[in-house]
């Protein structure tokens, strides 16, 4: 899944839930998930984790063979062999993503949300997206820098315990113990905790 579709997936499924979660508490804040609405989204939640982490094979277009037509040896119709895909090994489908480790990232982007507020929720989903397709990169004792979504060849620097050089942790990013929590700032956390969460689980 390219990075076009997964912010359409985060956009319909997990950000656009949880602000309509948020806004119903707004006015109501004894408003809760229904075991049917929370049962409701974890299947959706899963449909788009497999989504994100596994694609259809594009060599045999998710068949899982080659097809190959020979000619028959005496000048008779052409006859279909079907050998298995040498791309997927016949699976039909290439894995993009670790399972386990989108799922971590998708845990760690919940308690970001309950740590943020609904005001980070937009930045939270662009975030997610940059920890998953490996848009974050740590350099030893030295933070780490962070692809830009929008400009191509262009990275950011997140240095420990500072806030980004973007323009958003400068002029609109919300403070959180002091520090400016831009998209790419997040990115860093979500990464990290993730990392943390796959660790203890060992």
């Amino acid at each position: 899944m390219d990075m076009a579709d997964y912010y359409g997936e985060m956009g319909s499924i997990e950000q656009d839930y949880f602000e309509q979660l948020e806004e119903a508490k707004m006015h109501d804040p004894t408003v809760e998930l229904t075991e049917r609405d929370e049962r409701d989204w974890q299947d959706e939640r899963q449909e788009e984790i497999a989504a994100i982490c596994w694609q259809k094979c594009p060599a045999c277009n998710g068949r899982g063979y080659d097809r190959q037509r020979w000619p028959a040896d005496d000048g008779g119709p052409e006859y279909l062999l079907r050998p298995s895909c040498p791309e997927c090994a016949a699976d039909g489908h290439i894995q993009l993503h670790d399972p386990q480790r989108v799922e971590a990232l998708y845990a760690a982007a919940d308690d970001a949300r309950e740590r943020m507020g609904v005001w980070c929720y937009t930045r939270i989903a662009s975030a997610l997206a940059l920890a998953i397709n490996g848009g974050v990169t740590f350099i030893e004792d030295r933070g780490a820098t962070v692809e830009s979504q929008t400009i191509e060849n262009k990275f950011y620097t997140v240095p420990c315990g500072q806030g980004c050089n973007c323009y958003d942790a400068f002029l609109r990013a919300p403070k959180i113990d002091g520090i400016p929590h831009c998209k790419h700032q997040i990115a860093v956390w979500l990464v990290k905790a993730a990392e943390k969460r796959m660790e203890t689980a060992k």
